[in-house]
């Protein structure tokens, strides 16, 4: 079960790995003073997210199977990390599309706000995602480590009796 475990964790790390190398592939050379490319990159970001979070799901899925409390911590803060640079990534691609918006010749227009639309709405999807996922995965987490059966070595904490 154990090399299960590693394959299966190795299997996610690519999930992460491989969609964010494709993704700087395709970004690369950075541009960030540049509100078009950034328009660009950060709307193409939005249709890469997708996989890395299939990969965390698998990773969870693992921990929780394998009883990995402290990888399921550590899961948890990444996705709440994640959820907050989304954010500000989300609210910089609000803003490029406005300034960007302005320079797109009329018949390209519809097309551009499909694309910003659906963008948005994959940063959306993503982000609630990973709010549930974190939140999830700190509180399994901390169920597991209540629910840990104690060591021999460790002496369990007695309960104040109520009155």
């Amino acid at each position: 079960m154990k090399r299960m475990a590693t394959a299966g964790y190795s299997l996610a790390a690519m999930l992460w790995v491989i969609p964010t190398v494709d993704y700087l592939a395709n970004v690369w050379p950075l541009r960030v003073g540049d509100a078009q490319w950034r328009y660009g990159s950060e709307g193409l970001l939005a249709g890469f997210l997708l996989t890395p979070l299939l990969g965390l799901a698998l990773a969870a899925g693992i921990a929780a199977w394998r009883g990995h409390g402290r990888t399921l911590r550590i899961l948890g803060w990444l996705s709440g990390l994640s959820v907050a640079a989304l954010l500000v990534t989300w609210g910089d691609f609000a803003l490029n599309v406005l300034q960007v918006r302005s320079s797109v010749p009329q018949p390209a227009l519809n097309r551009f706000d499909i694309g910003a639309t659906k963008a948005i709405a994959e940063y959306l999807l993503v982000t609630l995602g990973l709010i549930i996922s974190a939140v999830a995965l700190i509180r399994t987490a901390r169920a597991m480590r209540v629910d840990a059966p104690s060591s021999p070595l460790v002496v369990a904490r007695q309960q104040p009796k109520k009155h």
